[in-house]
């Protein structure tokens, strides 16, 4: 338990676990074909559900670049750089310093390209997205967070970050927290999700 990446490797049995427990109503997605072949199988047993395998903060390799190959063997297929402090690889949106990403995030990055995993920038702070998306070459995600023009604030995402992660082809998610919407109510993530659209583009 002192090591983050063999707790990571741990949670990925524990899902496999209940994969099995499941009896073919839960499955993991682990690719494009994984996610079309759930999508068509849903058609006609709509009570089964998937889920996809990620990580919120690469402090988890424990420094080394050669545990992003573990962990996709693992399953993982969508990774966050930071959560909430700054790390290794970068300034998270929470950490004392906030800075953008490091030689090491670079390499990380590169490599999960190359593996096919999804970045996830969610907890990103704002250099380090403006810096990710210098590296990444393919599309991003952010899949929780809110917008400044609702909500200011160092985890929301300005106008101009909207529109460099839509051209790049990237997804925004609009979380359904104070936090992102700086309300409790439905009508702030409205204006959360009305905005990024305006901004974005509805596809994104």
């Amino acid at each position: 338990w002192t090591s983050p990446f063999r707790r990571a490797l741990y949670q990925a049995k524990r899902l496999e676990q209940a994969v099995q427990e499941s009896k073919g109503k839960f499955r993991i997605i682990k690719s494009r074909e994984d996610l079309q072949r759930y999508l068509e199988d849903r058609k006609k047993t709509p009570e089964i559900t998937a889920g996809l395998l990620t990580i919120e903060g690469l402090h988890c390799l424990d420094a080394k670049l050669e545990n992003v190959d573990e962990l996709y063997r693992a399953g993982y297929r969508m990774m966050a750089p930071t959560h909430f402090f700054d790390n290794l690889l970068g300034g998270s949106a929470h950490g004392m310093e906030k800075y953008g990403i490091t030689e090491f995030g670079k390499a990380v990055i590169e490599r999960m390209e190359q593996l096919k995993i999804l970045l996830d920038l969610a907890h990103a702070s704002p250099k380090l997205v403006d810096d990710s998306l210098q590296v990444a070459k393919r599309p991003v995600m952010v899949s929780h967070t809110g917008v400044k023009a609702v909500c200011d604030n160092n985890r929301n995402l300005s106008d101009d970050r909207l529109q460099a992660i839509a051209a790049r082809g990237g997804v925004i998610g609009i979380g359904f927290f104070e936090l992102a919407t700086c309300g409790k109510d439905t009508e702030s993530v409205l204006r959360s999700i009305e905005h990024a659209v305006k901004i974005a583009g509805v596809e994104h």
